[in-house]
C-alpha cells in the first residue's frame, strides 16, 4: 500500500511548518482543519490560521510503500530542518509521543509566535 509524505507550509510565506505521514492525504488535510491533531502547537498554529481566514497550504512531497514511511517522514523531517525550516513537529516520528520534552513546547510556541507576527505584519500592508 502507498504511504505518502507532506507538508504544511505558511500560507503567506510558503515555509514548510510541519512534516507527515498519511495513507489518505485529503482525509488527513481535513483532520488537520477540523483539528483533531495531537500536536497542540499545530494545532495552535492551525487555530490562528482560521482566525485570520487563512488555511495551511498541504504539499505531498512524495509517494513511499507504507512499510517505509516512518523512515522516510523522518528523513524529510531531518532535511527540512537541515535547509533551516522551524517545524513544529516535537519528535522525529509523526506518531504523538505522551512522553515527549515538556521543555520543547515553549521552544515551539516561540515558532507559532513568530508566525504570528508575520501575518500580523502582513494585515497592517
Amino acid at each position: 500500500m502507498k504511504a505518502y509524505i507532506y507538508t504544511l507550509a505558511c500560507p503567506t510565506t510558503n515555509n514548510v511548518v510541519y512534516v507527515g505521514e498519511t495513507q489518505h492525504p485529503l482525509l488527513r488535510f481535513n483532520m488537520h482543519l477540523g483539528q483533531q491533531q495531537t500536536i497542540s502547537v499545530v494545532r495552535d498554529w492551525i487555530s490562528y490560521l482560521k482566525e485570520i481566514k487563512l488555511t495551511p497550504l498541504m504539499n505531498v512531497i512524495d509517494t513511499v510503500q507504507d512499510t517505509e514511511a516512518d523512515y522516510w517522514e523522518r528523513f524529510y523531517i531531518h532535511l527540512f530542518r537541515s535547509w533551516g525550516f522551524d517545524l513544529l513537529n516535537f519528535t522525529t516520528h509523526s506518531t504523538f509521543n505522551p512522553h515527549y520534552n515538556k521543555a520543547i513546547k515553549p521552544q515551539k510556541l516561540a515558532i507559532v509566535e513568530k508566525y504570528r507576527a508575520i501575518y500580523n505584519a502582513l494585515q497592517r500592508r
